[in-house]
């Protein structure tokens, strides 16, 4: 079966995200507390048990100024379902060693 140019986009979309997130050492998956969100940090946490790497994972509702805070002190943190335009993870993104955001509305970095 042959993919549209938009199934083709997409699956070169998920190699690099799929590459990205495994360029991590040891990373916290930081996602939603939604449907998608839920959904989304399962898929990436899958990935990185199929691989046994090692990785943590948090559910959030919003990145607050106590989450804020609490991130400051990781050195590599993927945000899924979370980040789209927040100005919360721009300003992490400029003190954390390693950042990658993956949003279903955009805003990816």
């Amino acid at each position: 079966m042959e993919l549209s140019e938009n199934g083709q986009a997409f699956i070169d979309a998920c190699a690099e995200a799929r590459k990205a997130a495994l360029s991590f050492s040891d990373p916290l998956i930081v996602h939603h507390y939604d449907a998608d969100g839920l959904s989304s940090g399962a898929i990436v946490e899958a990935a990185f048990r199929a691989g046994f790497r090692k990785h943590r994972r948090r559910c959030v509702k919003r990145l607050d100024d106590a989450m804020v805070e609490e991130l400051r002190n990781e050195k590599e943190v993927i945000f899924v379902d979370l980040g789209g335009g927040s100005p919360r993870v721009n300003e992490l993104q400029d003190v954390l060693d390693k950042v990658y955001t993956r949003d279903l509305f955009g805003g990816d970095a």
